[in-house]
């Protein structure tokens, strides 16, 4: 049989995720920026008897979880749609609204999907890059759009370096798109560890998106739930590229039941900046220059080459740590490590140190 393969999709290879050791293993996994630790019984518990209630052989009623989102986020209703996390979002902002010969604009290095789904739908790319300070390169972003720009896709902050730029910054880039008829979105996976959200923004630029994901603040990228918000119009239309229902019943019923104990998030969520503080007092003792842990879950740690960088991983590795490398360059002189709880980033600072120790490795500067 003759198919019609879709031209955008031939050179791109997708591997199916996950390794299913990470579910039985008692590793300590600060490479995916996950919640670092598992739930406590008595909430898994309490979830367990919410999710008993809940009505699975019927098809998802979703307006009591759009009402939730959307209040917890100050929006109105009818300007979120909710998606498969954030990248299901991205996915339908290109869907519904970049043509095929547009393009996009996004700083690098960031989340994976963003050139994944350019090349997807037939989009160019258009990468701009970060200072020796960490912070992203604004003048060649500006100079990147045309006419044919879709969108700008500003994560902030981004991963692994966080490159924050604050609301007047990005008012004043979402007045500079406009310019060329281009969107602003601005990524907030990371809300909650410190950043300001740009909601109040919509009202101002009818070019400015935001989107959010239930993964990182919340602890639950296994639940796959985000929202894109945007002027309630353009989000109708956006809408329009949904699937037969955008979540599942037993996925809202498990967000909606986080939203109504905001009380277990926050207290992680503090529990992590505390792990920061502790951390980076530790790394400052020892030279390790970083950048992080102010605005979202994860911290890089500048270790000035390539080799170094296997040779940690690796001796971390071994002690059942497991952080992330393989960065593009520059920052490919780096790991990240998600944030943690104090015992959690104790135990990774002493193997950190540790493996910094027994390989002879300089922290010089």
């Amino acid at each position: 049989m003759k198919y019609h393969f879709n031209e955008h999709l031939q050179n791109i290879t997708r591997t199916r995720a996950g390794t299913p050791e990470r579910l039985t293993s008692d590793a300590l996994f600060l490479d995916r920026n996950e919640r670092a630790v598992p739930y406590p019984p008595e909430v898994l518990d309490a979830l367990a008897a919410r999710l008993a209630q809940s009505r699975p052989n019927q098809y998802p009623e979703l307006r009591p979880f759009y009402d939730k989102v959307a209040a917890w986020a100050g929006l109105a209703q009818n300007q979120v749609f909710i998606t498969d996390g954030v990248s299901g979002a991205i996915k339908s902002l290109l869907e519904a609204l970049a043509p095929s010969g547009a393009n996009i604009v996004f700083p690098s290095p960031t989340f994976a999907l963003y050139p994944v789904y350019a090349r997807m739908f037939g989009i160019e790319p258009r990468i701009i890059g970060y200072s020796d300070e960490f912070q992203v390169d604004l003048t060649a972003l500006e100079a990147a759009l045309d006419e044919d720009t879709a969108f700008v896709f500003l994560p902030n902050p981004n991963v692994p370096i966080e490159g924050y730029l604050p609301l007047e910054t990005i008012s004043r880039l979402a007045l500079h798109c406009a310019k060329f008829n281009a969107a602003l979105v601005v990524d907030e996976v990371y809300y909650l560890f410190g950043g300001e959200t740009a909601k109040d923004l919509i009202e101002d630029h009818p070019n400015l998106f935001i989107m959010r994901s239930f993964s990182k603040g919340f602890g639950l990228p296994g639940v796959r739930i985000g929202f894109v918000a945007g002027p309630a119009e353009i989000i109708e239309f956006v809408a329009r590229t949904r699937t037969g229902y955008e979540t599942s019943t037993m996925a809202a019923e498990t967000v909606s039941y986080f939203l109504e104990n905001m009380e277990i998030i926050n207290g992680y969520v503090n529990e992590v900046k505390d792990g920061f503080r502790q951390l980076k007092a530790r790394l400052d003792e020892i030279g390790i220059r970083h950048n992080g842990g102010d605005t979202g879950n994860f911290i890089y740690l500048d270790l000035k080459s390539p080799a170094t960088v296997k040779t940690v991983i690796t001796a971390l590795r071994n002690q059942g740590i497991h952080i992330r490398g393989g960065w593009p360059a520059p920052f490919d002189c780096g790991v990240a490590v998600t944030g943690a709880p104090p015992e959690q980033m104790l135990r990774f600072f002493d193997a950190f140190k540790t493996a910094m120790s027994d390989h002879s490795i300089s922290t010089a500067t």
